[in-house]
């Protein structure tokens, strides 16, 4: 078994390289200021392809480092019961958690199928995708293989206000079945379906009645130094086809729906 631990420190306004296809990959805009490090556990051998990657503030010592550090232990399980300020044993935890739980699973489809031609890919990152003076918003991602007719790929996040590390969820908007603001879901899901009316969008939902109001997606919404990502994972509300609908709505479109809270950490787009 080959297990690889790597580290490596990100500095602002600067995107690493990757390592073993894993990396740091962090985006800054408005005068941020802090300094951030990849640590990652990458375990090649009979199983496959097993890996874990978290991206957090390099003080690890700091609360907002904390908060990440604790979002990333609740996105792999939330069984970790070790320091936050310790990411790498946090890191190592769930990649022994990872490896223990698919060994057998490899096993039995090995088994199965009488040879060992078919290895498993799983990959659990947590990145830093926009940061601002006021907040940082962090993307966490699962892609896996384990042998079936495709592999599988889901995207979460959170965005932390950095002042005293506040997650930021979907009581960001003021009321997210306004008319108005579904009117926004509905241009932002055409320009991803690439379809021009309505009709046209409404065959791609797994339900029709989407086209009137969209369920809040499973995953936050992110602030971006474009405006709010909205991301619906495979199978939420389109098949797996569909791919990941994903789009984002500019901060001054929208102004009339976000809370003052919200407000107050965009000011500089405003």
């Amino acid at each position: 078994m080959k297990k690889e631990i790597l580290s490596y420190v990100c500095v602002p306004f600067m995107i690493g390289g990757a390592i073993i296809s894993l990396g740091c990959n962090s985006a800054t805009t408005a005068a941020a200021q802090s300094q951030w490090q990849s640590d990652s556990i990458v375990y090649n051998g009979e199983v496959g392809h097993v890996a874990v990657v978290i991206s957090h503030p390099a003080d690890t010592l700091s609360s907002l480092s904390q908060t990440i550090a604790e979002y990333a232990s609740e996105m792999l399980g939330g069984t970790y019961a070790g320091a936050y300020s310790q990411p790498k044993a946090l890191i190592a935890h769930y990649h022994d958690s990872l490896l223990a739980k698919l060994t057998p699973d490899y096993e039995e489809l090995k088994a199965a199928r009488g040879s060992d031609d078919v290895k498993f890919e799983w990959t659990s990152r947590l990145d830093v995708a926009a940061e601002t003076a006021e907040y940082v918003t962090c993307e966490y991602s699962s892609e896996c293989y384990l042998g079936g007719a495709h592999g599988m790929h889901n995207l979460y996040g959170a965005t932390f206000r950095k002042a005293d590390g506040r997650r930021m969820g979907w009581e960001i908007l003021r009321n997210f079945s306004d008319a108005e603001l579904q009117k926004l879901m509905r241009e932002g899901m055409r320009q991803y379906f690439d379809v021009k009316t309505d009709e046209e969008l409404q065959n791609m939902y797994f339900n029709h009645d989407h086209i009137y109001t969209l369920p809040q997606p499973q995953c936050p919404p992110l602030f971006t130094s474009e405006g709010i990502k909205f991301v619906y994972n495979p199978y939420e509300i389109a098949p797996y086809a569909a791919g990941m609908p994903t789009f984002t709505v500019p901060y001054a479109k929208l102004k009339p729906y976000l809370t003052i809270t919200a407000q107050r950490m965009i000011r500089w787009v405003l």
